[in-house]
């Protein structure tokens, strides 16, 4: 399974540089450090980079010692400091054995410990991730290469670096449709035209995130904020477009589990989704993620992805 991947556009096609295979990802090894300071994992990830300005980057060289880098981008997990394949922790003895201190249990109160290892873990990660968008740049002289995903979210931006401001569905498949230049605009663009006739929607947050993400000052093809919203004015304009009201809400239990649903990166995905059942549709998504069963009565019919 790939994990951290590298693709570049070149024409009209996408071309794969570079892949990291599982368990060697970047998500692991900073869901173990999140896990090892008593925070929520696969949840408040985010915690871990708001604690790092309050600290000293005193364990940079300890954290350095739980992954391995390579040239081409490539890196590799130490996995004797690690648990999450055969065990039922992220982290291993070794790991408490590295930094001399056992796991922080959530209700200890924060220290100076907690901080320097969440400033010396944010210092590693962004070395990594910079470095990678800068090989990247060595092999396809791209003037702004893009990160995606939960990891690329704690990058401090750079100012030639998009850092997609959200890896979920909010607009994702209009963007590829209303931006010629979009790696997937063909592909969209043909299923588009086969399917129209059966009818098509938008809501709030798909034209909103559309137009957010269009505009953005870092995004590959910028757009000013009224020319984004005349294309999707023109596209919402024929007799086939149907607009829907965010009219539902995941906070009824008869709408959603929310016992199901792990992250905050997961809920967008699944508000749609759950939009798409109340009308009988079908959520087109690009992810192959989301959880069904987070959704009560969403089925396979439900969602489509291209």
């Amino acid at each position: 399974m790939d994990d951290d991947v590298v693709w570049a556009r070149t024409g009209g096609t996408l071309e794969l540089f570079e892949d990291v295979r599982v368990p060697h990802s970047l998500g692991p090894l900073y869901s173990a450090i999140t896990t090892d300071l008593g925070i929520d994992v696969n949840d408040a990830e985010y915690k871990v980079m708001g604690r790092a300005p309050y600290g000293q980057p005193r364990f940079v060289d300890r954290v350095r010692s739980l992954i391995e880098e390579l040239p081409g981008g490539q890196f590799r997990l130490d996995l004797r400091y690690f648990d999450f394949l055969t065990g039922t922790r992220m982290f291993s003895d070794d790991r408490c054995r590295l930094f001399g201190a056992p796991p922080r249990q959530p209700e200890i109160d924060l220290g100076e410990f907690t901080k320097d290892v969440a400033r010396s873990a944010q210092v590693v990660l962004e070395g990594i991730l910079l470095g990678k968008a800068r090989w990247l740049h060595e092999q396809v002289r791209v003037p702004r290469p893009c990160l995606a995903g939960g990891v690329a979210l704690n990058l401090r931006e750079g100012r030639e670096l998009f850092v997609q401001p959200a890896a979920s569905d909010t607009g994702a498949a209009l963007i590829a449709l209303l931006d010629a230049d979009h790696a997937l605009h063909a592909s969209v663009t043909r299923w588009f035209g086969d399917h129209v006739r059966s009818g098509w929607a938008s809501s709030p947050i798909t034209q909103n995130g559309c137009v957010r993400v269009m505009s953005h000052p870092a995004y590959p093809n910028p757009v000013p904020v009224h020319a984004v919203m005349e294309r999707l004015g023109d596209a919402m304009a024929t007799p086939h477009h149907e607009f829907w009201p965010d009219d539902v809400s995941l906070l009824d239990p008869r709408v959603a589990d929310a016992a199901r649903i792990h992250g905050p990166r997961q809920v967008t995905d699944l508000y749609l989704l759950a939009l798409a059942v109340r009308h009988e549709a079908r959520f087109v998504t690009f992810d192959r993620a989301i959880a069904l069963e987070a959704v009560r009565g969403a089925k396979a019919k439900h969602r489509l992805v291209l």
